[in-house]
């Protein structure tokens, strides 16, 4: 079994990115004041519900930004790849095209 171009560039692409957006994030959480989670503690909250409700919606906001500027390093990081996926789809089109005709000429026997 053989893995085409296109899916190994998708798969690096996914971890690529999947590795720096758990930083960005986890700075993020980081970046949260200690005071932010103790309060929350102080009110009951469990630890899960207090990532959920307290720390995390903060953390997202505040690397909002910094997520979006990946995302868009991301779509000019992948004009690097478009070579690729523009000769696999002129294989794959040429292919179809002989299949094609293959099937014509044995059709029309």
């Amino acid at each position: 079994m053989t893995v085409s171009g296109v899916v190994t560039l998708i798969c690096a692409l996914i971890v690529y990115q999947a590795a720096y957006l758990s930083e960005v994030i986890r700075s993020g959480i980081e970046a949260i004041p200690r005071g932010q989670f103790e309060a929350a503690r102080a009110l009951g909250l469990g630890y899960m519900t207090t990532l959920r409700q307290v720390i995390v919606p903060q953390a997202l906001y505040n690397v909002l930004p910094s997520m979006l500027s990946e995302f868009i390093s991301t779509i000019k990081e992948t004009s690097l790849g478009t070579p690729t996926f523009t000769a696999i789809e002129r294989r794959m089109s040429a292919k179809r095209l002989e299949q094609s005709h293959l099937h014509r000429a044995v059709t029309d026997r």
